[in-house]
């Protein structure tokens, strides 16, 4: 749009011409409103573990500051990205608000609200091998398990006997020797029910067990 304004000096009577003046072209260029999304929208997450949250701005003039929020409390994020590190487990609720900082003489600011984001987070989880040690002779079978707290309820298992992996992806193992010795089992566990865009994922370790295997008595 252009703008220009005449002028006309009525206060002169009976001479000609007409005095007037125009005054310079003022161009006002005019963006169609912004609005922002951000995502993921609803990220599930261990305490540990990060997130990042991004935020995607249409409309406007292409220039813009940020402010991020937390439960209502504002951050101290200015970026167009938000990267979430909780401390503590709970549901957080996410938002921000853009401001198009490249209008200029423009009444009100010309801010924006995100979408919420709702990140839900677990306390870290932690896992034992049960039994704590075990004494048995050939010809015994053990079945050993591993005890899950905290996390999301949702793991994959990987075991090994001497620091070698098994073929055993359960919550269990049931053990039956081939020969007398000491035999060490641990078992490494992810928290597959994190989403994919927290990272690092959530993997943590048993302790080891020691069974201890002898030669069946004659």
């Amino acid at each position: 749009y252009t703008f220009s304004l005449v002028i006309q000096d009525l206060g002169v009577t009976d001479a000609s011409p007409t005095i007037s003046a125009i005054s310079n072209k003022v161009k006002v260029e005019v963006f169609t409103a912004p609005s922002i999304s951000i995502s993921p929208n609803s990220p599930t997450m261990d305490v540990g573990q990060s997130v990042n949250i991004t935020s995607t701005v249409t409309g406007g003039t292409g220039s813009f500051t940020y402010s991020w929020y937390i439960n209502g409390t504002q951050t101290a994020v200015k970026t167009p990205y938000f990267i979430f590190h909780p401390s503590g487990k709970g549901t957080y609720k996410i938002w921000a608000n853009a401001t198009d900082s490249g209008t200029s003489n423009a009444v009100p600011p010309e801010t924006v609200q995100s979408n919420t984001a709702t990140v839900t987070v677990y306390s870290a989880p932690t896992a034992v091998i049960l039994p704590s040690s075990v004494t048995m002779d050939i010809g015994q079978s053990l079945n050993i398990s591993v005890k899950v707290s905290n996390g999301t309820g949702s793991f994959s298992y990987s075991w090994y006997m001497n620091g070698s992996p098994i073929q055993n992806k359960l919550g269990y193992y049931d053990f039956t020797p081939a020969g007398p010795g000491n035999y060490t089992f641990n078992v490494a566990l992810n928290d597959t029910g994190t989403s994919t865009t927290a990272y690092p994922s959530e993997i943590f370790k048993t302790g080891v067990l020691i069974v201890k295997v002898y030669p069946k008595p004659v």
